[in-house]
């Protein structure tokens, strides 16, 4: 059988020579350059199979580029404020941003606001939805987690602090800021892991919210992640080494304090700055981190030794795989056009007496904002969809008749 192809897209701080670069995770060798600007941390996402995105890290801007091989395309869109988190749901419909402590989200196709939510208390630091998209969580300065329910979330006809449509739990273990979130794969039945300054990694069962473990370090987690099947957390630290966790044979204690003297054979060592990003391959063999020290690096997860280094001009800020796809290498293939803006206001009317009414964006024929129909013509156009319905019916008879004659023919043809 045919090995799943994959490849690594990674950004660092300078900009200097590009914005992302894609590599091949077997051979190392450049693939693709995305140009124009940096990326902040923990924001460069991909849009199905089309476009690549990522905020800038000191001005309200998200840059879009092109995965079918179009290096020369690139579209900016202004954002409403300095992007610090980015996530798109698993069939590229929301892009959920976050704003200092308040959380918006946008309809993709339409560039349409859908809702904006601020229950944080200190800037929002990691956004992830599940593959499913029905859940998305949200970590914060304050060390606080939120787990909503999205559906909910785009139903909700609130936005303050005190509004708690969609939200499934909260999660307060932290005393300290929240620097990334990892959730698994398998819709509401996965587990959630979170690293802190704290020098905590917690996890979490996304099905009852309940804490089911606590791993204790001597140093703050910087990055956090889980191999698909869900064996080992991988936990990056400010020195630059990388822990290890097995969930195969979980520890008897709820809470578990992680040694240097009893757990060195569970360490990757290679880093000697803070680790920023973790991601691991779909066959659960390879591990690709980055780091301040101006390096990514992929690791054999089995023999936890470096396989190779990727030089980077700047910090690594962020780390990403994703799946080898055929277009990649197709020239000239159109892809789905975005709109050239996203809107910065909720797209609701406020009405008098306080209530908010969320308007459907796309409705065909919809009646124009504050103009509602008179009987007479209610009536009329009820008439109209009616004499339509009729006319619809007597072509599909028509059509159905034909199908006969043609069957009948072509019997006859055979049989003769």
């Amino acid at each position: 059988m045919a090995s799943y192809k994959e490849v690594v897209v990674t950004s660092d701080f300078s900009g200097q020579f590009w914005n992302c670069c894609m590599w091949d995770l077997s051979t190392g060798s450049t693939l693709r350059l995305f140009k124009n600007s940096t990326s902040a941390s923990g924001t460069v996402c991909a849009i199905g199979q089309d476009y690549l995105i990522s905020a800038e890290p000191h001005k309200p801007l998200i840059h879009v580029w092109d995965l079918h091989g179009k290096e020369g395309y690139h579209q900016h869109i202004v954002a409403p404020g300095r992007v610090s988190a980015l996530t798109i749901t698993s069939d590229g419909a929301y892009c959920i941003g976050a704003i200092a402590e308040t959380m918006l989200v946008w309809q993709i196709c339409t560039g349409e606001l859908m809702t904006k939510v601020s229950r944080h208390y200190q800037a929002i630091t990691c956004l992830r939805v599940s593959d499913s998209g029905s859940c998305l969580i949200s970590s914060g300065e304050d060390g606080l987690v939120f787990v909503w329910d999205l559906g909910r979330l785009l139903n909700s006809v609130m936005h303050s602090k005190e509004a708690d449509d969609g939200l499934l739990y909260s999660w307060s273990h932290h005393s300290l800021a929240v620097t990334s979130v990892h959730i698994g794969k398998g819709g509401r039945r996965v587990r959630v892991a979170t690293a802190s300054l704290d020098q905590t990694c917690r996890l979490y069962s996304l099905a009852s919210g309940e804490l089911l473990l606590t791993v204790v370090f001597d140093i703050s987690i910087t990055a956090v992640t889980m191999d698909n099947a869900e064996y080992f957390i991988f936990c990056g630290s400010t020195d630059g080494r990388i822990f290890t966790i097995g969930l195969f044979e979980p520890p008897s204690t709820s809470e578990y304090h992680f040694s240097k003297e009893r757990d060195k054979s569970h360490v990757f060592i290679g880093h000697n700055k803070a680790v920023l990003g973790l991601s691991v391959s779909a066959d659960g063999r390879t591990l690709v981190s980055g780091s301040q020290d101006s390096t990514a690096k992929i690791w054999n997860i089995a023999s936890r030794q470096c396989i190779r280094t990727l030089n980077h001009k700047g910090s690594v800020t962020n780390v990403l795989l994703l799946p080898k796809y055929e277009s990649l290498n197709m020239k000239k293939l159109n892809s789905i056009q975005l709109p050239r803006s996203w809107k910065h206001t909720i797209c609701g009317t406020d009405h008098p007496d306080g209530t908010w009414k969320h308007t459907i964006v796309g409705q065909i024929n919809e009646t124009p904002k504050n103009e509602y129909p008179s009987i007479k013509n209610f009536v009329k156009m009820i008439r109209q969809e009616s004499q339509s319905d009729n006319s619809l019916k007597k072509q599909v008879e028509e059509l159905s008749n034909q199908n006969k004659a043609l069957y009948k023919l072509a019997v006859d043809k055979i049989t003769d």
